[in-house]
């Protein structure tokens, strides 16, 4: 009787450990997938604090933009897109808002950054009247560094090429118009300053 008492309170205990050592293992789990996924997210996505290399590029009209390294006490606003994505043309009446909203600051130069052909994204823009400068990223080097992989994008780089602001996805809504035109204010006016750029992406 006392040898039956015993081996059930082994089993007892056993099964108690099997069952906190499975919670344990699966807490670890959880917790290396949230830091893989946390490193791939960084290695993809552009994040505030980032810097890009200045690079100079024809645009679809033929003159040339410099990249990545705006005049002293200016910003650049990067719209990064691509041709067929749909998220893209709802987008567009927000960027083009945007745009002329900015238009009067000189300290702002609103650039648009096409991950397609130059022939595919000229097309693109007469067809849809875009009044801005755009680049077309060929090179595949210069749209990772960049982190052009995933469009839309709207970026805030200052003069030393620090991204000071970034937002993937669509801009659609009034409010997403406002904080990113507000963005741009903060930045420029802490880059004329002298002051570092805050966090200011979401």
């Amino acid at each position: 009787m006392e040898l039956t008492k015993l081996r059930s309170i082994v089993l007892v205990l056993a099964l108690t450990a099997a069952t906190v050592l499975m919670v344990a293992l699966a807490l670890q789990k959880r917790d290396l997938l949230a830091r893989v996924e946390g490193l791939t997210t960084r290695i993809r996505d552009p994040y505030v604090g980032m810097y890009v290399p200045a690079a100079t590029l024809p645009s679809v009209s033929g003159d040339s933009v410099l990249l990545g390294q705006a005049p002293h006490g200016q910003v650049q606003v990067l719209f990064v897109f691509s041709t067929s994505c749909e998220f893209y043309k709802a987008s567009l009446p927000a960027w083009k808002r945007i745009a002329g909203e900015l238009a009067g600051n000189a300290r702002v130069e609103v650039v648009g950054i096409s991950v397609d052909s130059v022939e595919a994204t000229r097309r693109y823009v007469a067809e849809h009247g875009i009044d801005l400068p755009v680049v077309s990223f060929t090179d595949r080097r210069l749209r990772a560094l960049y982190r052009a992989e995933i469009t839309p994008q709207t970026l805030i780089i200052d003069a030393e090429g620090k991204v000071s602001f970034t937002r993937t996805g669509a801009v659609t809504e009034t409010g997403a118009v406002d904080s990113i035109v507000n963005a741009v204010t903060t930045v420029a006016a802490r880059v004329l300053e002298g002051r570092p750029n805050a966090a200011t992406a979401h």
